[in-house]
C-alpha cells in the first residue's frame, strides 16, 4: 500500500503568514524525497479579504478547504455549525476513505485541545499513523496551568505517535510532560525562501524593519521598539521604522498608534497592515536593519521565530534578544546582534552602534544568510522529516 501523508491545519491557506509557509516547506520537502501529501484545512476560516477555490495548487502544494468554502458563513448558527460540528462527519469521511487507499499518515498543525483529540482518535480508529508538530508551548496549558489541566492534556495526547518539535527546549519540555519515551525528532523552523535571496534591492532610502504580525508585547516587544526608535530617530532623522504585516490583535495596533502620535512620529513609523507575498519580501529585503523584540521570559520563547529565519535569508542583520533556542544556534556579532533584554534603552544603544558601523551590519547580514541557507534550509529538513515518518 502507498504512502501518504496529509497535513492537518487549523490555520488558513495559503495567506496564513507563517503556519503556511512552514507547511509548504513541508509538503514540498516531503515529496522531494518521494512522499505523496496533501493539506486540508478544517475550517473555511480565510481571511474575508481573499478569495480563492476552496481547492487546488498553490506553491506545488495540493490543498483543499474540508467545507468546499473558505470563508465561514455570517449566520451565527451556520457559523457555529461549521466550526464545532460539521467538520467532524466530514473529517471522519476523509479519513475513513483515504486509509483505504494508503497508508495513512496525519501530521497536525494545530493546538491540542479537545477538539483535538476527536479529531485524532478518528485516525487511530481508522489505523493512521498520528503526527503532532509543536512550535511554541502548550497553549491548552498556559490559560490555566495546574494539574488538573495537566492531566486532561496528557489525555489529549493519547492517540499521537510521533511529535516534531521546532526546537530542543520544547521537546525536553514535551517528554517530561509526557513521557521520556516519546518517539520525535527536532527540525527547526523552515520557511520559504527561494523568493528572498532572489529579490534584489531597489529602495534608496534607509529603514528599520519588523515583519511579522502585529499581536502582542510578550509575542514580539513593539511597544519597546517604538520607544527606542523614537530615541534614536532624534540624531537619525533620515532612518524610516516600518512594521509589515497583518494585525492579529487590533486594540494592540490601536497601543501602538497611540505610542506614535504620544511620541510624535507619524512622518516616521508606517504600519503596512497585511501585504502580498512579493510585497512583504520587497520590504524584508530593502532594510537596513530587521528587529524583534521578544523578551527572554516570554510565553513564546519555547519555539524559534519563524520571521527571524526569514529575516536571516534576506542577507540583512538582525537584531534579536537573546532568548529563544537561537541562542544555541546564532553567534553575537558573526551572524546575529544579541542583546540582553527588551527594554528601550538596550535597544537604542545596539540602533545606535550598529548604525554607526556599517561594515559590522554587512558582515551579521552576511554571514547570517549563509548560517541560514545551511541550517533551515527545508530541502535538507525535509529529509530527515520524511525519514522520520514510519
Amino acid at each position: 500500500m502507498d504512502k501518504k501523508a496529509l497535513l492537518i491545519s487549523t490555520s488558513p491557506f495559503p495567506y496564513g503568514n507563517a503556519s503556511s509557509n512552514t507547511m509548504i516547506t513541508y509538503m514540498k520537502g516531503f515529496n522531494e524525497n518521494g512522499g505523496d501529501s496533501e493539506l486540508v484545512c478544517l475550517f473555511p476560516n480565510l481571511n474575508p479579504i481573499y478569495s480563492i477555490d476552496s481547492k487546488g495548487v498553490y506553491e506545488g502544494v495540493h490543498y483543499s478547504y474540508l467545507l468546499n468554502k473558505v470563508h465561514f458563513s455570517s449566520n451565527k448558527l451556520r457559523r457555529y455549525w461549521e466550526l464545532h460540528f460539521l467538520p467532524i462527519f466530514k473529517y471522519r469521511s476523509l479519513i475513513k476513505n483515504l486509509s483505504k487507499k494508503y497508508n495513512l499518515t496525519v501530521i497536525f498543525f494545530t493546538h491540542i485541545n479537545r477538539s483535538f483529540y476527536l479529531f485524532s482518535a478518528i485516525c487511530h480508529y481508522y489505523k493512521a499513523n498520528v503526527i503532532f508538530t509543536a512550535c511554541e508551548f502548550p497553549e491548552y496549558i498556559k490559560v490555566i496551568d495546574d494539574n488538573n489541566r495537566r492531566l486532561w492534556f496528557r489525555k489529549y495526547c493519547r492517540f499521537i505517535n510521533q511529535y516534531v518539535f521546532e526546537t530542543k527546549t520544547l521537546e525536553m519540555y514535551y517528554k517530561k510532560l509526557l513521557n521520556n519515551t516519546i518517539d520525535s525528532i527536532v527540525i527547526p523552523a523552515t520557511m520559504m525562501f527561494e523568493d528572498i535571496i532572489s529579490c534584489e534591492k531597489t529602495t534608496t532610502y534607509s529603514y528599520i524593519a519588523y515583519c511579522g504580525s502585529i499581536h502582542s508585547d510578550e509575542k514580539d516587544g513593539l511597544s519597546n521598539i517604538l520607544y527606542a526608535f523614537s530615541d534614536f530617530h532624534k540624531d537619525n532623522s533620515f532612518i524610516k521604522m516600518i512594521f509589515v504585516g497583518r494585525v492579529s490583535n487590533r486594540d494592540y495596533l490601536f497601543k501602538l498608534q497611540g505610542i506614535v502620535k504620544k511620541l510624535n512620529l507619524q512622518n516616521s513609523v508606517i504600519f503596512t497592515g497585511e501585504v502580498n507575498r512579493s510585497d512583504y519580501v520587497n520590504y524584508l529585503v530593502n532594510a537596513s536593519l530587521l528587529v524583534v523584540a521578544k523578551g527572554i521570559n516570554s510565553y513564546y520563547t519555547g519555539g524559534i521565530s519563524s520571521k527571524v529565519v526569514e529575516y536571516l535569508f534576506s542577507g540583512n542583520p538582525v537584531l534579536m534578544v537573546a532568548s529563544d533556542d537561537f541562542a544555541h544556534y546564532l553567534t553575537h556579532l558573526s551572524n546575529v546582534f544579541f542583546i540582553n533584554d527588551n527594554t528601550p534603552e538596550t535597544i537604542f544603544n545596539a540602533f545606535s552602534l550598529l548604525f554607526s558601523d556599517s561594515d559590522l551590519r554587512n558582515r551579521i547580514g552576511t554571514n547570517g544568510k549563509d548560517f541560514a541557507y545551511n541550517n533551515f534550509n527545508y530541502h535538507l529538513l525535509g529529509s530527515d522529516l520524511y525519514k522520520f515518518i514510519k
